[in-house]
């Protein structure tokens, strides 16, 4: 387990991820983002959150915002790490970093899936290219890393 660190091809693959997300980095707000973001809520949601003190507040903690007052409950949990993101750092940083941790894990899971059960004994490039084509795809960033760790339990 954790071989594949040591292999040329996954840190290769690796910084072709981080190519594929340096428009994020180099334009900043001004970049495209594509439509699974929901930031017109995501944003706000936690902003509001954020915004009253509402992290450790009981479920029944009420707090002002959209139309009405909301209940802490109806929020995300303080346990969440996009809770945590949206905390320490500013919302575009941490819908970024949210972006960036999601792809990251589905490379590096689609890459050990396939060194686990495609491994021969010379490495093999494919595998850091069918993991990169994986951790490329569009992943909805609401559902966090449920879909892109999913690979390699199948």
């Amino acid at each position: 387990m954790g071989k594949f660190f040591l292999s040329r091809d996954f840190w290769i693959g690796l910084g072709l991820l981080i190519i594929f997300f340096s428009h994020y980095i180099i334009m900043g707000q001004d970049s495209v983002w594509y439509a699974q973001d929901y930031t017109e809520l995501v944003i706000p949601w936690y902003k509001l959150l954020i915004d009253n003190n509402g992290l450790w507040k009981s479920n029944d903690y009420t707090i002002p915002g959209m139309l009405d007052y909301l209940p802490r409950a109806s929020f995300a949990s303080a346990f969440f790490l996009k809770t945590w993101l949206f905390f320490f750092f500013e919302p575009f940083q941490a819908v970024l970093l949210n972006k960036l941790l999601i792809h990251v894990l589905a490379y590096c899971s689609g890459y050990h899936l396939l060194d686990h059960f495609f491994y021969k004994k010379k490495p093999d490039s494919r595998i850091a290219l069918f993991s990169l084509m994986w951790a490329s795809i569009p992943f909805w960033p609401e559902a966090g890393i449920g879909l892109a760790s999913y690979l390699p339990y199948f």
